[in-house]
């Protein structure tokens, strides 16, 4: 958290994406030592580091992109700038027009994610992306679009009811995508108890299907 250096965005024409992906690591460290330490320091710098992020000209609302790699690590990219986002709420560094600048951006990302989940796909990929838009929605605490990402069309519990086969997650039967996909749901299930829903004790039909698409 100490070592890590804020820095904005490259300009448009010099790149097409905010930051690199390993970018993740300094704000949640930095978030991290904050709430350990309380210490503010740590919290102006996730401050710092989202004013940049949602920049209007060379920030994500511009770009629409904000990590360097594929939409699977652009999910994990947003878990990682929602959870630093709600450990600093409260922690005086952000004005009005912050909380609305970052409301944008995690609007903007849920919008997109919302589109592209309406072609139906399963994947771990998409439970990544999933994940992003549901902190994001449970960050500005707007509980019609986190419902929407855990129950609603290729949501959470659609691609665990038509993604899970006896053997593990979908047809790659990978010990480490099951374990991380396992991971996601129980953190989404953690995440919604404060809000009155208890995935942990929910049953859900799954489909005997012979492959998933």
């Amino acid at each position: 958290a100490d070592r890590w250096e804020v820095t904005p965005p490259l300009p448009v024409d010099e790149r097409d994406y905010c930051y690199n992906t390993s970018e993740e690591y300094g704000i949640m460290s930095a978030a991290y030592a904050y709430a350990l330490t309380k210490e503010l320091k740590y919290a102006e710098k996730v401050a710092k580091f989202l004013r940049y992020f949602m920049d209007e000209d060379n920030g994500y609302p511009k770009k629409k992109k904000g990590c360097s790699q594929s939409y699977v690590q652009e999910g994990h990219f947003f878990q990682h700038l929602a959870i630093p986002y709600d450990i600093i709420h409260d922690a005086g560094v952000l004005t009005a027009d912050d909380h609305r600048g970052i409301e944008k951006s995690f609007r903007i990302y849920m919008d997109i994610l919302d589109h592209h989940l309406q072609r139906g796909h399963i994947s771990n990929w998409l439970l990544s992306e999933i994940t992003g838009a549901l902190y994001c929605a449970l960050a500005i605490q707007d509980m019609e679009r986190a419902l929407r990402f855990v129950y609603g069309t290729g949501g959470s519990i659609y691609q665990l009811k038509y993604g899970l086969f006896n053997d593990g997650w979908w047809h790659e039967c990978s010990v480490g995508y099951n374990t991380w996909v396992s991971s996601m749901y129980i953190h989404t299930a953690h995440a919604l108890l404060p809000f009155g829903y208890n995935l942990l004790h929910t049953h859900f039909r799954i489909p005997f299907n012979d492959e998933v698409n």
